[in-house]
C-alpha cells in the first residue's frame, strides 16, 4: 500500500498536465457542491450557538381550519402561558421590530429585539462582553438598558473594548449598553440578525401609544422554551393544550374551530432565509451535483489517458505474477490521491465562495431586511464534502481501473482492438458528459428566461425615475395629513423634482390593506368577492408612478376633508364588480362608507410581480378618518440620485432628528424577485461552468483520440485523403457525440418538468425556443472545441507518422 501511494505521487508528478486537468476538474465540481451545501446547511441545518439545542422548542399555534401555524402569539396568550404550570425548565418571549437605532455614528433603522430578562438562560447562550439582561432590568419604567449584537458593536462602535457602559439610542431614547452578544449568536430566526436587544418591559417606553405589549390582541411575540428532562415536544404540546383549555384566543375571523398549540423543535423554527430561498437552494444543490458529474467525467477522461500510458507496465506486472486486484488497487490509489487533493482544494474554494458571494447575491426583502446567513465550516460540511468528493473520485476511477487491468492482460496491449475499445469507452464518457451539460445549460436558460419574463411584468408604477422616501424617528409620530402635505410641497419645490406625493403604501412594497366592498347589483360568490385592496394617496400619486388614467379624473383640491367621499378604481375592479362597464359616476361601499368613483386606472401588479392582478380602490389621503399610521413619500425626478441630498436637507429642516431612508423603485421591484434573481444567477453560473467543463472535455477527448489515431490518419493521408476529408472525419465524430448527448440531455430536462414548473414564470418547462437555443449554443461551442483537434489532425505528415510506427 505504501509503495503504491509513493508510486501514485511520482506518477502524477511526472504527468503534471493530466494531473492538473483531473485535479482542477474535481476541485471545480467540489467547490460548486461545497458552496451550495454550505448555504443549504446554514438555512436548513443551522448550527445554533446555544446549549443543548435539541431541548429547545418554540410554541406556535394553529386553528384546525387553517393549515399553517402562527409563529407568533398575542400578548394575552403570552400572559396566560407565563402564569401556567408547564413542563419547561424555562420559557421566554421575544418580539422583533425595526426601529431607529444609533451608536457613535448616524442613526438608522435597525433590528430590535424586545425580550424577557431570562432569554439568555432559556436559550443557553452567553454574552461576549459585559452581562446579559437580568430580572432587575425587565421592570417597566426602569428598563433603560440594552445588549447589542456583535455586528452592531463592530459597525456602530468600531468594536471599541470600552463599549459596556456607553449608551445606544433607540427611537431617540438613551439606553445603557450592559453587554455585547457573542459573535455567533444571531437571534432566534435564521436569516435575521438583531442589532439591539432591550427588556420586554421597555417596549411601551420606546413605542409609546403604538405599544403592542399593552395591546392584548397584538400578535407579535415568539415564545421559546426549554423542555424539562425526558419530556418530548409532543408531550409538552399536549400539556400546553390542556393548560390552555377554555382560554379565549382570537385568530382571524370568528370560528368554532379548535386552537391547537405545537412545540416546534429548533431546526423547524420559522426562518426568513428558508421561506424565501429554501426551495431554490435545494434545486441548485441538485444542479451542483450534476456539475460535479460533468467535472468528474473530465477527470475520468484524464485518468483513462493516464492509465493508457501505463498499460505496458501493467502487462509486465501480470507477466511477473501480479494479480488483477493488485493492479486495480494501485490504480484506485492513484485516483484517491487525486480526489483527496481535489477535495481539500475544492471545499476551501467552496466555503470561500459561499461566504463571500452570498452578500452580493442576496437582496433586501420587501421588509427592507437583508437576509443574514451564518455560514461556518461545520463538521457536516467538512466530512460530507470530503467524503462526497473522494467517493466521486474513486467511483469515476473504478471503471478506468478495471478496464486498464483487463486490457493489460491481453497479449498485445497496444493492439488496434484494444485501442478501438478504449476510444469507444472515452466517447461514451464524453457523451454522458455532454448529456448532463446540455441538461444544466437548458435548465439555466429556462430559469434565466423565466426571471426576464417576471421582471417585465406590467406594474402599477414606472420604475426608472421614482425615488421612495421613508421617514422614521420620534419626530414622525402622529403627523397630521396637513403636515404630510406640507412635506410633499417642500419636495415639489426642489429643483429636479417633477412630482411628489405621499401614500399609505406604494406599489410592490409587499404591503396592502384589504377593505370590505359592497357594490349594488353585485352578488358575491364567496368571501373573496367581498374584499378588495385599498390605498390612501395624495394628489400627484398617479403622476409620480406614471399610472395611466383610462377615464375620469385624479384627486385634486376638491377632494379634501369634509368634501363628498370619492374613490378611483382600477380596471380589474370594474371588470369584477361592474361587468367591465365604465365605473365613473358609480357609487360603491368601502368599509361601510358610500363613495363615488371619479376615475379608473389601468391594472398592474401591486404587491408582488408573481401575484395575479388585484382589484384596487384608491382613496384620497385628505379624507382619512384620522392621522395616517403608516405613510411613505414618493418622488419622481429625471435623476433621482441627484435630488437625494436636497430632499434630506429639506426634511431635516422641517423635522429635526428625522431618519430618512431612500430606495429606488428598481430596488423595490428587486426585493420582490430576490428568490428568482438568486436562482437565475446561480443557475447561470453553474450552467456556464458545466458548459465550460463539457467543452474542455470535448476538446481534450478528441485531442486524445487524434493522438491515438495518428497511424490511421497517416495511412488515410498517404492513400490520397485530403485535409478537408480528415477534418470532416474528426468533426463527424464530434457531431455524433453532440447529437446523442443533446438528445439525451433534452429528454432529461423534459423529465424534470414538475420540479422546474414551480420555479418558472411565464414559460413552461418545455418551451421550444429555450430548448432550441440551449442546444444550438452548446452545439456551436462543441463544434468550435473540436476544430483545433481536427485542424491538427489534417496537418499531420503521413511520412513521419508511418516512419514512427
Amino acid at each position: 500500500m505504501t509503495r503504491d501511494l509513493k508510486h501514485a505521487l511520482r506518477g502524477w508528478r511526472a504527468h503534471p498536465l493530466l494531473a492538473g486537468v483531473a485535479c482542477v476538474s474535481l476541485a471545480v465540481g467540489a467547490a460548486g457542491v461545497g458552496a451550495l451545501f454550505a448555504l443549504v446547511e446554514s438555512v436548513f441545518l443551522p448550527t445554533w450557538p446555544v446549549r443543548e439545542p435539541a431541548s429547545l422548542v418554540r410554541l406556535t399555534l394553529s386553528r384546525s381550519d387553517i393549515p399553517t401555524a402562527s409563529s407568533a402569539v398575542s400578548t394575552a396568550v403570552w400572559k396566560r402561558l407565563n402564569e401556567s404550570a408547564l413542563p419547561f425548565r424555562g420559557m421566554a418571549a421575544v418580539g422583533a421590530d425595526r426601529l431607529v437605532v444609533a451608536g457613535d455614528g448616524d442613526a438608522r433603522l435597525g433590528d430590535v429585539l424586545f425580550a424577557t430578562a431570562n432569554v439568555f438562560d432559556v436559550l443557553g447562550t452567553a454574552v461576549g462582553r459585559g452581562r446579559p439582561l437580568t430580572a432587575n432590568d425587565d421592570v417597566e419604567g426602569d428598563a433603560a438598558v440594552a445588549v447589542i449584537g456583535h455586528a452592531f458593536w463592530q459597525s456602530a462602535f468600531d468594536g471599541r473594548p470600552d463599549v459596556v457602559g456607553q449608551t445606544v439610542a433607540v427611537e431617540g431614547r438613551a439606553l445603557q449598553v450592559v453587554g455585547v452578544a457573542d459573535a455567533a449568536f444571531f437571534g432566534i430566526e435564521v436569516g435575521r440578525r438583531f442589532d439591539v436587544m432591550v427588556p420586554l418591559a421597555a417596549e411601551p417606553l420606546l413605542k409609546g401609544n403604538q405599544s403592542r405589549l399593552r395591546n392584548d390582541r397584538a400578535w407579535w411575540l415568539s415564545v421559546v422554551a426549554r423542555l424539562s428532562d425526558d419530556v418530548t415536544p409532543g408531550a409538552a404540546a399536549a400539556q400546553v393544550n390542556a393548560a390552555m383549555t377554555g382560554v379565549e384566543i382570537e385568530m382571524g375571523p370568528p370560528s368554532q374551530a379548535a386552537v391547537v398549540f405545537h412545540a416546534t423543535p429548533v431546526n423547524e423554527w420559522p426562518s426568513l432565509m428558508r421561506d424565501q430561498y429554501g426551495r431554490p437552494l435545494l434545486l441548485l444543490l441538485g444542479v451542483a451535483l450534476l456539475v460535479l458529474l460533468v467535472t468528474g467525467t473530465n477527470a475520468a477522461a484524464a485518468m483513462v489517458a493516464r492509465f493508457a500510458d501505463r498499460l505496458p507496465e501493467f502487462a509486465v506486472r501480470f507477466s511477473l505474477g501480479a494479480t488483477r486486484w493488485q493492479v486495480v488497487r494501485s490504480l484506485l490509489i492513484d485516483t484517491t490521491v487525486l480526489a483527496a487533493i481535489s477535495a481539500v482544494l475544492g471545499l476551501g474554494i467552496g466555503l470561500w465562495l459561499a461566504s463571500s458571494t452570498v452578500p452580493s447575491l442576496l437582496h433586501a426583502t420587501d421588509r427592507g431586511i437583508v437576509p443574514y446567513v451564518p455560514i461556518t465550516a461545520t463538521w457536516r460540511f467538512v466530512l460530507g464534502g470530503v467524503v462526497l468528493t473522494i467517493a466521486s473520485g474513486v467511483l469515476i476511477g473504478v471503471w478506468p481501473a478495471l478496464y486498464a487491468s483487463r486490457a493489460a492482460r491481453l497479449a498485445n496491449s497496444v493492439s488496434g482492438a484494444v485501442s478501438a475499445r478504449r476510444g469507444r469507452a472515452v466517447i461514451a464518457m464524453v457523451t454522458m458528459q455532454v448529456a448532463t451539460a446540455v441538461t444544466l445549460v437548458t435548465v439555466a436558460a429556462l430559469l434565466l428566461r423565466s426571471f426576464v419574463e417576471l421582471s417585465r411584468q406590467p406594474t402599477a408604477a414606472a420604475p426608472a425615475e421614482v425615488l421612495l422616501v421613508n421617514l422614521s424617528g420620534a419626530s414622525t409620530e402622529g403627523l397630521s395629513v396637513a403636515r404630510l402635505e406640507e412635506l410633499v410641497s417642500r419636495m415639489r419645490d426642489i429643483p429636479g423634482v417633477r412630482a411628489a406625493s405621499v401614500a399609505t403604501y406604494t406599489p410592490l412594497s409587499g404591503l396592502i390593506q384589504l377593505a370590505k366592498i359592497d357594490v349594488r347589483g353585485f352578488a358575491p360568490r364567496d368571501m373573496r368577492d367581498i374584499n378588495a385592496s385599498i390605498n390612501r394617496v395624495d394628489r400627484g400619486f398617479f403622476d409620480v408612478f406614471g399610472t395611466p388614467l383610462l377615464n375620469g379624473r385624479v384627486f385634486d383640491d376638491r377632494d379634501g376633508a369634509g368634501a363628498p367621499p370619492v374613490a378611483i378604481v382600477n380596471k380589474a375592479f370594474a371588470e369584477h364588480y361592474l361587468n367591465g362597464r365604465d365605473p365613473v359616476g358609480e357609487y360603491i361601499n368601502v368599509n361601510g362608507e358610500q363613495v363615488e368613483v371619479i376615475g379608473q386606472t389601468v391594472t398592474g401588479r401591486y404587491r408582488t410581480l408573481r401575484e395575479p392582478d388585484m382589484r384596487f380602490v384608491y382613496l384620497p389621503v385628505r379624507q382619512s378618518p384620522g392621522n395616517p399610521r403608516y405613510f411613505r413619500f414618493a418622488v419622481r425626478a429625471a435623476a433621482p440620485e441627484d435630488v437625494k441630498a436636497s430632499i434630506l436637507r429639506s426634511l431635516r429642516d422641517a423635522l429635526p432628528g428625522v431618519i430618512v431612508q431612500f430606495r429606488t423603485m428598481d430596488e423595490e421591484i428587486g426585493a420582490t424577485i430576490g428568490q428568482e434573481r438568486l436562482l437565475a444567477r446561480l443557475a447561470t453560473i453553474y450552467g456556464g461552468l458545466a458548459l465550460l467543463m463539457a467543452v474542455t472535455g470535448i476538446y481534450g477527448t478528441h485531442s486524445y483520440l487524434v493522438t491515438r489515431r495518428r497511424r490511421e490518419i497517416g495511412i488515410r493521408l498517404a492513400l490520397g485523403a485530403s485535409q478537408s476529408d480528415i477534418r470532416r472525419l474528426v468533426l463527424s465524430g464530434a457531431l455524433r457525440v453532440l447529437a446523442v448527448g443533446a438528445i439525451v440531455g433534452i429528454v432529461a430536462t423534459l423529465s424534470l418538468g414538475r420540479v422546474l414548473e414551480s420555479q418558472l414564470f411565464g414559460i413552461g418547462s418545455r418551451d421550444p425556443m429555450t430548448l432550441l437555443a440551449a442546444v444550438i449554443l452548446f452545439s456551436v461551442c462543441g463544434v468550435l472545441a473540436s476544430l483545433l483537434p481536427a485542424r491538427r489532425a489534417a496537418k499531420l505528415d503521413p511520412v513521419q507518422e508511418l516512419r514512427a510506427e
